[in-house]
């Protein structure tokens, strides 16, 4: 089981902003995405996020949340008009609810809901459910300036999601230690009186106040009288689920916050069976959640007892993200208790931890557990999470005398043999090789219960393991500006891959760094290469690729490529759309067949992509003359390269696969201009832009294959072949007939990962023999 922990958030499919409309018809769609990143978190060590609101098709409603995986899964029903006017809706939410467990029976599967009432119709809803506390997204319906009405409302949405976060961690924390049920969670806060006890009072009135959790403040909690150590060790010890440190100018100075500290990141040992007695522990560490209040010039200490506790700088007006990141912290930390328990079967010996603590902690828990902690004279330690960052990892190691760090989803747990064994053994057979990755939006996700981050999540999870294997990554994405990376705005998976690449690049791998002492072999660092188009390529600057050159080479694909001469046509004229379909073509095109681009200390590299994965895809709204993924895969195929196509995931790649799985004659729609230009079928609405487009065509009497009717009847024709020669003939990419058509059908993304792996481990077996020094199977 990937995870023991699930959120599944439910909102009407109406509640969204329509893009085709520009207006705002709900705040569901827009909530969701908020949850997703609170809870799911860019470094995907959070919590799965899933969605359910389109419902398939001739459906009413979206499917259910599956009985049968053995999860906790929290169901969030996003409630608004659109919902409650719905009776299908109604239906679908008792269903729900009445399969609901709310008590605290130390059951730790099944489903809990918390309701969110976005508006007052919400309590509309039958009793069953609103006789829930629902949370609430609250907007002063008085506000109507915009700024004013914005500002509120991204309060709104903090609420939520503090909300949400105190709820769930509560629960879980209940079903874990069934004592506590019932109690609010206690908040131990430590600071020094040097410091001033403004910033602590604060967060103790916030807790107090305005959340179900309680606070322990020494100023008020410590009777008079009472003996300072008897009431601290007692607060500071079992009795507190989580830890703020208020580290002003005095903090590392005191020893009794020192020793406060050190108390607290004592573990509480678990049963690892999950049953009240038990050989095996887990070690639970409670998380700690550090404000910053330093304010002046004074030189203060490092604590290298908080370790990798998060830091947040204090400012008035920061309680609820305080609070709301350590709630966050509480309830990661649960779920990777019960995330241990579902494998314990599998962890060998050695120490197993709920997070990794400080290297103090660490250390001391080393020193504590010696007898149980080494195996076959090496300390073993099992940690949650997918698996450091390779430099963290290698630190680490170094630091606690090559200690064996095993993650409890681990990088390389599922590759291929010879992948694992080389990765474990620091080779780099796949040095050089480059993968493309080619993915879009998919209008069929939502009705499968994805969003397009879990497109996102899959290639993550795909590219991890290949980059310590020495790959590199072809990704013709929008590159950011410097300025929109620095102010957090949008999802740009440009930046995911680069902070992916940074990620997992070892101290030995950086040019100019040599450890010594060291038998492993050198890390080459994997590199993104980054081919744009014209128009989009207009705004990048030399300061942007200077900014991006360490791990990010670009390539401009300009209007001379596609021999276009002359001055730009006017923005959005017909004649500017067929020079950007053709640009974009022509940028497809080099992408398949390869390009020159020098980098750092290679002059003379020759891009070419290795193999191309597709997923995904606009099959609407797209830039261009045909959906981008389809005239991508065309030339992957003129090429000759090894192709993997995930079309269960549905977009421009689940039409090109619905063709080659077809038993029956498939339907050719699709490759046909028609197809795109209609924006609404059943009103026969032309769709502007690519009426537009295709009358720029006909201005520059462009008739010969460059046309989109050229295009795709060229790519229908290779389809239909293709069903007749064969799926594995057609992707070359390593797998048998069976598993390309098992790859191009599912839409389980670890399958699908999994599978990529599989055919990679057959197309480089040479290679990765030879790295290993042996022969190829």
């Amino acid at each position: 089981m990937a995870n023991p922990v699930r959120i599944y958030v439910l909102h009407h499919p109406d509640s969204k902003f329509d893009p085709v409309s520009k207006v705002e018809k709900g705040l569901a769609e827009g909530l969701t995405n908020r949850i997703y990143d609170w809870f799911r978190m860019p470094s995907l060590e959070g919590i799965p996020v899933y969605i359910r609101s389109l419902p398939p098709a001739g459906e009413q409603v979206p499917i259910l949340p599956d009985e049968k995986d053995p999860c906790l899964s929290y169901l969030v029903p996003l409630v608004d008009a659109h919902m409650v006017r719905d009776a299908a809706w109604h239906d679908y939410l008792v269903t729900l609810i009445n399969k609901c467990c709310h008590e605290h029976d130390g059951a730790t599967k099944g489903w809990v809901m918390f309701p969110v009432a976005l508006d007052n119709t919400a309590f509309n809803l039958p009793a069953v459910i609103t006789q829930r506390n629902f949370v609430r997204y609250i907007v002063p319906t008085t506000i109507s300036i915009g700024a004013q009405k914005k500002e509120a409302a991204e309060k709104a949405t903090l609420g939520v999601l503090k909300d949400l976060t105190e709820a769930m961690s509560r629960d879980l924390n209940a079903r874990l230690f069934p004592a506590q049920a019932g109690r609010k969670l206690k908040i131990f806060i430590s600071y020094a009186r040097a410091d001033g006890s403004e910033v602590p009072k604060a967060m103790r009135d916030y807790i107090q106040g305005r959340t179900q959790c309680e606070a322990f403040l020494d100023e008020n909690d410590i009777g008079f009288g009472s003996k300072y150590d008897n009431v601290l060790d007692e607060s500071a010890g079992e009795q507190s689920r989580a830890l703020i440190v208020v580290a002003g100018d005095n903090y590392a100075d005191r020893p009794v916050c020192r020793w406060e500290i050190r108390k607290f990141t004592e573990p509480d040992p678990l049963p690892l069976s999950g049953a009240k007695t038990g050989k095996r522990h887990i070690h639970v560490f409670h998380p700690i959640m550090v404000l910053n209040t330093q304010s002046g010039m004074r030189i203060t200490r490092v604590l290298p007892e908080l370790g990798q506790a998060p830091s947040l700088r204090w400012d008035s007006g920061r309680e609820a993200l305080c609070f709301s990141m350590l709630m966050r912290e509480v309830l990661f930390g649960a779920r990777n208790v019960l995330a241990a328990r579902a494998i314990a079967s599998k962890l060998p010996q050695g120490i197993v931890l709920n997070r990794l603590p400080g290297p103090v902690a660490l250390q001391r828990l080393l020193g504590d557990q010696q007898e149980e902690a080494t195996v076959r004279g090496r300390p073993q330690i099992h940690y949650p999470g997918n698996g450091l960052p390779l430099m963290e990892l290698r630190l680490l190691e170094r630091t606690f005398k090559n200690a064996r760090l095993k993650a409890f989803r681990d990088v390389g747990r599922h590759l291929p043999a010879t992948l694992s064994e080389a990765m474990s053994t620091g080779r780099q057979p796949l040095h050089g090789k480059v993968i493309g990755i080619s993915y879009g939006f998919s209008e069929e996700l939502n009705s499968l219960g994805y969003l397009t981050q879990h497109l996102e999540e899959a290639l993550i999870y795909l590219l991890r393991p290949l980059l310590r294997l020495g790959v590199d990554i072809m990704y013709g994405g929008l590159l950011p500006k410097r300025d929109q990376v620095e102010k957090g705005t949008g999802r740009n998976m440009t930046v995911m891959l680069m902070n992916l690449l940074n990620d997992e690049i070892s101290v030995a791998g950086i040019e100019g760094v040599r450890e010594k002492r060291t038998k492993a072999p050198v890390a080459k660092p994997s590199r993104l290469f980054n081919p744009t188009s014209w128009p989009v390529n207009k705004g990048i600057a030399p300061e942007d690729e200077a900014t991006w050159i360490s791990s990010c080479s670009i390539y401009q694909v300009k209007p001379k490529h596609a021999d276009l001469e002359g001055a730009e046509p006017e923005d959005k004229t017909p004649r500017y759309r067929a020079w950007q379909g053709l640009v974009l073509s022509r940028f497809r095109e080099i992408m398949g067949e390869g390009f020159d681009c020098p980098v750092p200390g290679d002059s003379g590299r020759r891009v070419q992509p290795s193999i191309m994965v597709f997923v995904g895809g606009k099959m609407a709204g797209f830039y261009g003359s045909v959906p981008g993924i389809m005239e991508e895969f065309y030339w992957a195929v003129k090429h000759q390269r090894p192709i993997f196509l995930l079309g269960g995931f549905g977009g421009a790649t689940g039409a090109l696969t619905n063709v080659l799985l077809s038993d029956t004659e498939p339907d050719d729609g699709a490759f046909h201009t028609d197809y795109y230009r209609k924006s609404d079928g059943k009103l026969g609405k032309d769709d502007p832009t690519y009426t537009s487009l295709l009358q720029g065509y006909e201005e520059m009497k462009v008739e010969d294959d460059r046309h989109p009717n050229h295009k795709l009847k060229a790519l229908w024709d290779l389809l239909v072949q293709a069903r007749t020669t064969g799926t594995a003939k057609l992707c070359r990419n390593g797998l048998s007939e069976d598993d390309n058509r098992k790859l191009m059908g599912s839409w389980d993304a670890a399958e699908a990962v999994h599978l990529i792996w599989q055919g990679l481990s057959a197309l480089f077996d040479t290679e990765i023999a030879q790295s290993l020094g042996k022969e190829p199977s």
